[in-house]
């Protein structure tokens, strides 16, 4: 079953690489986060927000899902 990072990427048919690129963050580190080898407890706040904004959500919807 997908994250929610997956779940919101995809939706918005966006590749991690293009996720990567909007948020200002590396490819490999947006795969690691889908595969949940980096926890979401552990997401700092920062990228959190960028994420989201990335995607057009709110980082509660990153971290509460």
């Amino acid at each position: 079953m997908d994250n929610a990072l997956a779940k919101y990427r995809k939706q918005r048919g966006l590749t991690q690489k293009q996720l990567a690129a909007l948020a200002g963050v590396a490819q490999s580190y947006v795969s690691r986060l889908e595969a949940d080898v980096c926890p979401p407890n552990k997401l700092s706040l920062d990228v959190a927000a960028r994420l989201a904004a990335a995607l057009g959500i709110h980082a509660e919807d990153l971290l509460n899902e």
